[in-house]
């Protein structure tokens, strides 16, 4: 092959063998073969990221190709790259892309198919093209193929902070093409392209990626051997930038070929650059009809209002270092769940309920697991997708708070304490709650329909307490704070005529806690301008917009959300919600109106709830439990054939809607442990269905009621253990399907009773 066969092959490079047959043609080229590794370091395997979603680090090459066209513009208008003044890649981008026509078009993400055993063995061929700065051959060594290169982590304007390289990707790949060529403004010595090919190989003990040089690297003898390179008139069609392959990458959605697909690349790149730097086009070949479609972020596709769909956005004062910071909290709820039309899924990437951004990339998710176990918004978690941003922090304590590879939080007490007021946050939002409450409502009243269970729910209740469960006679049968009360819908006027809050709250230095005040005038009074309540306290520790963060009025609520520095003074004090005189609509003024909320912030424990009336008892034989069954088609529980039930806190106000639980109603909004049971596990459909056909339908009731007492009695008990012993989602599901099959291995006994029984009745 000669200079121009060899850079058309490299672009064109889309299977293993045609990467192997490439990197021969070097070889003939050099005359030798010289082998350099990456990251000149043999064995250097380990050295790459291997943990982590291999999906979701494609990014990386995206945010790369972003980087080399901020570079490139920047040098065009500053004499040196030192001097470049930004702050942030997004404050850089705005001042030098000033021509949007045709930006998206400058970054270039394509996926082909490499083979058809490739493809069926999840792997697919991803190129990224841009036309940004390039790369000069004696830079290769010291940049992309460093393994962790320090380059750029020093420049802010820039989103490769963490210094990447290869190592998210190139693990995974079982190739890469490397093809590059230095931008004029750049000033290159020479105007050459540059093409290496990466490929494994053993060594000693380890594996290694490498590449071929013009001259003998000689275990780093010679750290100037470079690959090979030819002046670029050699292939004057190639313009400047780079173009990265990855040979058969290993995926496991990015081979998805439907539109839409919450697992394809488009929805993956969409969410995780949440609000990206540069919009880029991404073409799938692995469809019949590829048409490239641009990738603008979630943010700019969120925007749009959506009938039926929910949003709100508040500030979370997060205290830091003796500082506090307000951090914005956006989410929107979906009017349908993540599987069906209109829900998460036909926007937001698989699994992304909760996102933590910086610089507009996500680096911390959060799933429906996740969201479930850290929030009582359980009927949200197919619904919602919340976005926090982070950017209000110091670039120095976000890269401490995110691990390098933009998958995680670092697991210290910030990043904990961040996650916990994010988790506070949500389930303090009065709407976010009421929406929560409506769908469990829905869902509840659909389970209770099926067939009376107060009875048994009684006997699993007795039961646990004689095995030496916990009390169930807590204010919400759980060691819990009550969930917010939903407040009666107030009458709204276009002025306000009262304010009113919470007459007292207690607060811990170092929480965070979320007020709901109430002003009964439409959101238009403060949307417009015309009113505006100030909140402030005479604690010393905490300022209006800092320690303090507003919300906006709701319907008739405002929600304010307080930090406690972990110094703060202890003590009484006084929290004043004020608004100023307005003018009316027909004229003269109107106002103020005031209220006042006692504070005390104290570091004594919290004290226990007060017992509700008679105790919570049930008829005195222990605390209140609620059973409901459903059958798996209902997916707000998150219910599989493989999941025989849950165990999730109900509000007392709901379950008695129905006539077999209304005596709960003096409970009012304190919550009911409530067993859910699936009436589609195969376990247990399997096993009554075989008693079905010979037995008296009060007979096959007594089963089932037997059964779902014993597996109660295992939740319950589970629950409670797992106050000890944390589990996560997966060990609880595992818990809960081995006591549902412990429990059908001991009902055969009990039938064969039971159809004596029958038999000598009639």
């Amino acid at each position: 092959m000669n200079a121009n066969d060899i850079i058309r092959a490299a672009i064109e490079v889309r299977t293993h063998a045609q990467a192997k047959g490439l990197q021969a043609a070097l070889e003939a080229s050099i005359g030798a073969r010289y082998a350099r590794p990456l990251g000149d370091t043999w064995n250097n395997f380990g050295l790459m990221s291997h943990g982590g979603d291999f999906d979701h680090k494609t990014i990386e090459n995206v945010t790369n190709a972003q980087d080399a066209i901020l570079e490139r513009e920047a040098r065009k208008r500053f004499a040196s790259l030192d001097g470049v003044p930004y702050t942030s890649p997004h404050q850089a981008a705005a001042e030098l892309l000033t021509d949007q026509r045709e930006l998206e078009r400058r970054v270039q993400v394509d996926f082909h198919q490499p083979s058809e055993a490739d493809l069926a063995d999840k792997r697919v061929t991803m190129t990224v093209r841009d036309d940004g700065c390039g790369i000069t051959p004696g830079a290769i060594a010291s940049t992309i193929f460093q393994l962790g290169s320090s380059h750029k982590s020093e420049i802010l304007w820039q989103q490769g902070a963490f210094g990447l390289g290869a190592k998210s990707t190139f693990r995974n790949a079982r190739a890469i093409v490397l093809v590059s060529r230095r931008a004029p403004e750049m000033e290159p010595a020479e105007d050459r392209i540059t093409v290496a090919v990466v490929q494994w190989e053993p060594h000693g003990k380890g594996t290694t990626a490498y590449y071929l040089t013009t001259s003998d690297w000689a275990d780093n003898a010679n750290p100037d051997a470079e690959p090979w390179s030819t002046p670029a008139s050699a292939y004057p069609e190639f313009g400047p930038g780079t173009q990265i392959t990855l040979v058969s990458y290993g995926v496991r959605g990015l081979h998805r070929r439907f539109s839409g697909d919450e697992k394809a690349f488009h929805a993956i790149a969409q969410t995780r650059l949440y609000r990206p730097v540069i919009p880029f086009r991404h073409t799938s070949y692995l469809v019949t009809k590829p048409e490239p479609r641009a990738v603008r972020g979630l943010e700019a596709a969120l925007e749009p209002a959506v009938p039926g769909r929910e949003h709100g956005c508040e500030p979370l004062p997060f205290h830091l270092n003796g500082v506090t910071y307000q951090l914005p909290v956006c989410w929107w709820v979906f009017p349908a769940a993540a599987n069906e039309p209109g829900g998460r899924n036909s926007l937001v990437a698989a699994q992304h309920v909760v996102v933590f951004t910086s610089g507009g990339q996500v680096h911390k998710h959060w799933d429906t697991a996740e969201f479930r176990e850290r929030t009582r918004l359980a009927k949200l978690d197919t619904r919602i997708f919340v976005a926090v941003d982070t950017d209000e922090l110091p670039i120095n304590v976000r890269t401490n708070l995110f691990t390098p590879d933009r998958s995680d939080l670092v697991p210290t007490d910030d990043a904990i304490r961040l996650e916990a007021a994010v988790a506070a946050h949500l389930e303090g939002s009065p709407e976010l709650t009421d929406l929560n409450a409506k769908l469990l409502r829905v869902e509840v009243e659909r389970a209770l329909g099926n067939r009376n269970t107060r009875e048994v729910a009684r006997r699993i209740s007795r039961a646990f307490r004689l095995r030496g469960g916990f009390s169930l006679g807590s204010a919400n049968g759980t060691g819990r704070p009550n969930r917010p009360k939903t407040r009666k819908q107030i009458e709204l006027y276009p002025e306000p005529t009262f304010i009113e809050g919470p007459e007292h709250t207690t607060i811990r230095p170092g929480d965070t806690r979320s007020l709901t005040f109430y002003l009964n005038a439409h959101d238009e009074f403060m949307d417009s301008g015309r009113g505006v309540i100030v909140v402030s306290t005479d604690h010393p520790a905490l300022s209006p917009g800092k320690e303090i963060a507003n919300g906006d009025l709701r319907h008739g609520r405002l929600r304010v959300t307080l930090v406690i520095p972990d110094t703060a003074t202890l003590g009484d004090f006084v929290i004043t919600a004020r608004l100023p005189e307005w003018i009316r609509r027909s004229g003269g003024l109107a106002g103020p109106l005031r209220w006042e909320t006692k504070l005390t912030v104290t570091d004594a424990p919290p004290a226990p709830p007060p017992p509700p009336p008679n105790g919570g008892a049930s008829d005195g034989d222990g605390g209140e439990i609620a059973l409901l069954w459903t059958d798996g088609q209902n997916q707000s529980w998150g219910f599989t054939p493989n999941v025989p039930g849950t165990l999730e806190d109900v509000p007392a106000s709901i379950l008695a809607a129905n006539d077999d639980y209304h005596d709960l109603a003096r409970l009012g909004d304190a919550e009911i442990k409530t067993i859910v049971l699936n009436e589609d596990f195969a376990d247990y459909k399997k096993y009554v269905g075989r008693l079905v056909g010979g037995r008296k339908a009060q007979a096959v009731d007594r089963t089932k009621d037997r059964y779902a007492q014993g597996v109660g009695v295992g939740l319950l008990a589970l629950d409670e253990q797992a106050k000890k012993s944390p589990l996560d989602d997966a060990q609880r599901r595992a818990a809960a399907h081995a006591i549902a099959r412990a429990t059908l291995s001991l009902l055969p006994a009990f039938d064969e009773v039971m159809s004596r029984i029958d038999v000598d009745a009639d």
